[in-house]
């Protein structure tokens, strides 16, 4: 069998979801394996021998195993405060947009990646007005063109009867909107209209995934929208003496000098305050030296590697909190199970919602005196809530099941990469290892003997030799960094796969005259990480104590400054 072209022995982790191993790795022209494999037997993945039921009992006794506590480990991680589990996820969503989740369904022959151009924010503007109208607010005339994004009501108290839905008074434009049609075509009829679904207005759905990642949607949409009124009514002046100002100064051009600069702000959020965070700090120095360009995939390659999609990234999962404190008003405080369920498929009914779920970000970025919650640990040890409390199968044997079923390649392989490639970083192997060994063979032998789950010798031998990627990718984290950021593997797939995205969409962020100027006018080219970018915000909205009204600052604010002496 191959792969691209190389040789591979049979996978039967494919059965899992495809039933066969063959379709499995004929990956969509949209996905890929990370390139740089030697194409021995041991590139792809998977259990010798072993047939699906089989492969399936052992996947879900790690899985068990990895929603086991861990007595005497701190699971909290100061190092990636809270926000920074949903800001990847925001991330994942501006790389990749497949027609089928990636994260329930592993059929790679359906698997297609719609996501035009990476990291340009177009999960927030998708294909802009005229392609993606829900997502843009209607004009007073027609004939005006959509420049703002679309926002939605919340109640500033509790909700206190169907009179309360008509006196709007007090309430704040602070929620992504929804919408609740009357006349449609639904084959089942909805008496009730409040239980009926609400749609999500926005470009991307998933944005709707929970109701901390819709927040964060709504956090870009403000300060889009209020940068466009400030280069279109209140600092008018900004274009003088620009080349072509007063006719790039209407809506349409407006529009889009926002975007390009809100694009180039969130690149170097990403690179020089999450990946910093995130990646090996060799590994980050490297592709940073480098001007983040890729190390080893080809040029022009724009598909997304398994590795990436099915394998390393599904470690937010295991930042995930059981419980969030969104802000400091009486009763903001939520488990997780909450948190998941406001959204507008899983209880339509609650929206609009109430000032007490509106998320103050410098308790999860920082930027205040008072220390942010942190995320969990990069440890395979995830919070319980991800088991069957909140979906039909535990998080952790989805994300097993699915990195298995497409046949990413497996830890040796990708560690003799990473050997190959950055010889100075590779750690030494233990003294014995062979050429095809991870080096984390026997560490993860003693995991699995020690909890509390039971496994076969022949089980512990399979898994430490070659275990599903996204659990290595979070052994290797706790094993070479505590836990507190990625190891070396892990950091070299998302560097890699980071890298190719910033590089191929690159020529849509290049700097110009009048862009560079707006920047430096508005304090925006100062702003390179999220503590930064809340305050700008809020700045950007309090000028005006209307405008600040509007969003809410007075209930709750994006951000609490630190005191100055």
């Amino acid at each position: 069998m191959s792969i691209h072209g190389r040789t591979t022995r049979a996978c039967p982790y494919a059965a899992l979801a495809s039933g066969s191993g063959t379709a499995a790795r004929k990956s969509s022209a949209h996905f890929r394996n990370l390139p740089g494999g030697t194409g021995q037997w041991d590139e792809i993945s998977g259990f010798a021998g072993r047939g699906a039921k089989e492969t399936a009992e052992v996947l879900g006794k790690l899985a068990s195993r990895m929603l086991e506590a861990a007595p005497g480990l701190d699971p909290f991680n100061p190092n990636l405060p809270a926000g920074y589990t949903y800001l990847g996820q925001f991330a994942a969503h501006d790389m990749v947009l497949s027609d089928v989740s990636v994260s329930e369904d592993g059929r790679p022959g359906v698997l297609k990646d719609f996501r035009n151009e990476r990291l340009l924010l177009e999960t927030v503007y998708g294909g802009g007005p005229n392609v993606s109208p829900e997502a843009y607010a209607e004009e007073a005339y027609f004939d005006r063109p959509q420049y703002r994004l679309r926002l939605g009501l919340v109640r500033h108290g509790k909700f206190r009867g169907a009179g309360d839905a008509r006196d709007r008074s007090d309430w704040v434009m602070r929620d992504i909107a929804r919408c609740c049609p009357v006349d449609t075509n639904d084959a089942v009829g909805f008496p009730n209209q409040a239980t009926h679904r609400r749609t999500p207005l926005v470009a991307d759905p998933r944005n709707d995934d929970n109701f901390i990642i819709s927040q964060l949607l709504v956090l870009f949409s403000i300060a889009h929208n209020e940068l466009c009124e400030e280069l279109i009514a209140r600092r008018p002046a900004l274009w003088r003496g620009q080349r072509g100002g007063a006719a790039r100064r209407d809506r349409h051009g407006v529009f889009w000098m926002v975007r390009k600069m809100l694009a180039r702000t969130w690149r170097r959020i990403l690179i020089e305050d999450y990946l910093a965070r995130l990646l090996d700090p060799g590994v980050y120095a490297l592709y940073r030296h480098a001007g983040w360009r890729c190390a080893f995939s080809p040029p022009g390659d724009r598909r997304m590697p398994f590795e990436f999609s099915h394998g390393a990234f599904r470690m937010g999962h295991a930042m995930v909190r059981p419980r969030y404190e969104l802000n400091g008003l009486e009763g903001g405080s939520f488990d997780m199970e909450r948190v998941v369920a406001r959204s507008s498929t899983r209880n339509p009914g609650a929206f609009p919602t109430d000032a007490s779920w509106l998320v103050e970000w410098s308790r999860f970025f920082g930027g205040a005196q008072t220390p942010p919650q942190s995320s969990r640990k990069l440890v395979p040890h995830m919070a319980r809530v991800l088991s069957e409390a909140v979906i039909d199968e535990t998080l952790p044997y989805r994300d097993l099941e699915a990195a298995m079923a497409v046949g990413t390649r497996s830890a040796r392989s990708l560690s003799r990469q990473f050997q190959a490639e950055f010889p100075g970083l590779a750690p030494a192997l233990p003294e014995g290892a062979g050429p095809g060994a991870h080096g984390h063979e026997t560490a993860i032998a003693d995991w699995l003997r020690a909890g509390k789950t039971k496994f076969g010798d022949d089980e512990v031998q399979a898994l430490a030799e070659d275990p599903p990627l996204p659990f290595f990718v979070l052994f290797e984290a706790m094993q070479a960094a505590d836990g507190l950021r990625l190891g070396p593997v892990g950091s070299m797939i998302v560097a890699e796969t980071m890298a190719g995205a910033l590089e191929e969409s690159r020529v849509h962020v290049r700097p110009d005259r009048a862009c560079q100027a707006l920047e430096k006018a508005l304090g925006l080219d100062g702003v390179s990480d999220m503590p930064g970018f809340l305050r700008f915000v809020q700045a950007l909205v309090a000028q005006d104590p209307a405008l600040a009204k509007t969003y809410g600052l007075p209930v709750v604010p994006f951000t609490q400054h630190p005191t100055q002496e």
